[in-house]
């Protein structure tokens, strides 16, 4: 839509400059009857249209406009530059000839509408059924209406394929392929439907006629992707996701869910392909980098780690995970003062991540800073009650604070979690037993 409004102020531009200077305008047309020799009718069009804004009596550009609106079944416009091509030359007897034609059809079509309109559905099916076979060049006009009226009747794979035949016939009929979508869509919606309901197996085969209506419709292979990652089946998944960003390569949700298909296939080079051809698509898409960064962290890369952390941060400034994760990074670096300001950070945003808190918790506690380590300790136990990470670090804390019996508390709460078991019982060992530790 952006280009157009641009090409027709360009065009008023140069009907302007066409005025006032009295430049000839034989090129322009020239250019425009090569343009649609090539095969492009769209921007043919544009130049005409400069043409006769500028000089209606240029006959030849009317009569190309005439043909351009006739093959993309548009009688009203056809007509009106039929017209004014007769005004301007009296004499052509083709273009009277022509307007017959283009008139005779339109009149067949307008009565057929006219039942449509009426709502008798049927009898316009078998109206239009007539029109592909008397005018079989407008087949697809005729075939189009088939479509629409029947799905009226909720007859839609009858529907279909009235309009996947308008489309075997002429490709580029935009209207039908529009329609079509239509249909696709609306049986999308249904199984989007069944998988809220966590009925992928009914919702699976909805999606896959949806494709039968439309092959080329990307988010119902997207769909099918999401399915099969829910029932275990990566290569599926895979499989549908590569699919979804051949049909739509610009769809970066399409790029991301194949790389997370990959990486759960430990299939990581490929998962990073993945992520950076979405990247690449949307350079906002602060998701896609803090999952690179959460790629090379398990990989043991910080520095890459870090880098990508701080892309989605540049990409998102609200983003709290690439935050969160950045202070993971910072730690594992002994670099506790980045640590704290980017968990702070990472808490303001969504003071609800229990793991942010906890992990701040742990930063203060590596500066000494034992009064805020217990407050973020807390404040991340109020949100998961029993939380091991956070329990540690705040026996850690009430140690500091020479709190021994709160800090045995908190410790023996801790080593109920068998990931946090036997650094809880140092900690208890080394209260119980100092002389042990001298």
């Amino acid at each position: 839509m952006t280009d157009r409004i641009t090409n027709y102020i360009t065009a008023s531009v140069i009907i302007m400059t066409f005025t006032a200077f009295g430049q000839d305008i034989d090129k322009l047309q020239e250019e425009a009857y090569k343009l649609y020799n090539s095969g492009n009718p769209d921007s043919a069009e544009i130049k005409l249209k400069i043409v006769v804004d500028a000089d209606d009596s240029y006959h030849t550009s009317h009569y190309l406009l005439s043909k351009i609106y006739i093959e993309n079944y548009d009688f009203e416009n056809s007509r009106k530059h039929l017209t004014k091509a007769i005004e301007a030359d009296k004499t052509n007897q083709s273009y009277r000839d022509e307007f017959e034609r283009i008139n005779d059809v339109a009149s067949a079509f307008g009565l057929a509408k006219r039942t449509f309109d009426d709502g008798d559905n049927y009898g316009a099916i078998d109206e239009f059924q007539k029109l592909t076979e008397e005018y079989v060049e407008f087949a697809p006009k005729a075939l189009y209406f088939m479509g629409i009226a029947a799905s009226r009747e909720h007859e839609i794979s009858e529907a279909a394929g009235y309009l996947q035949k308008a489309l075997e016939l002429n490709p580029k009929y935009k209207d039908a392929q529009k329609y079509l979508d239509v249909l696709a869509s609306k049986k999308y919606n249904d199984a989007n439907q069944l998988v809220r309901r966590g009925d992928y197996e009914e919702a699976k085969e909805m999606y896959k006629s949806v494709l039968e209506l439309s092959p080329n419709y990307y988010k119902g292979f997207f769909q099918l992707g999401y399915v099969a990652t829910k029932q275990g089946d990566i290569n599926g998944a895979i499989g549908y996701y590569t699919k979804t960003v051949e049909l739509q390569p610009f769809y970066p949700k399409g790029w991301f869910a194949l790389a997370l298909s990959y990486q759960k296939n430990d299939e990581i080079d490929l998962a990073l392909d993945a992520l950076n051809s979405a990247t690449d698509v949307d350079p906002t898409y602060a998701k896609a980098y803090a999952q690179k960064g959460n790629i090379y962290l398990n990989e043991g890369d910080l520095e890459g780690a870090e880098q990508e952390y701080n892309n989605s941060i540049q990409a998102n400034p609200q983003y709290a995970i690439a935050y969160e994760n950045l202070g993971k990074v910072l730690i594992a670096n002994q670099e506790y003062e980045d640590a704290v300001q980017t968990l702070s950070t990472a808490t303001d945003i969504d003071g609800r991540s229990f793991k942010a808190w906890a992990m701040l918790a742990q930063a203060y506690n590596a500066l000494d800073n034992c009064y805020d380590a217990k407050d973020a300790a807390h404040e991340a136990l109020e949100i998961k009650k029993n939380y091991a990470s956070a329990l540690f670090d705040l026996g850690l804390a009430e140690k500091c604070l020479d709190n021994e019996t709160l800090a045995l508390q908190a410790f023996n709460k801790a080593r109920r979690d068998r990931n946090w078991r036997r650094l809880a019982e140092i900690e208890i060992d080394k209260i119980n037993n100092p002389e042990k530790y001298e």
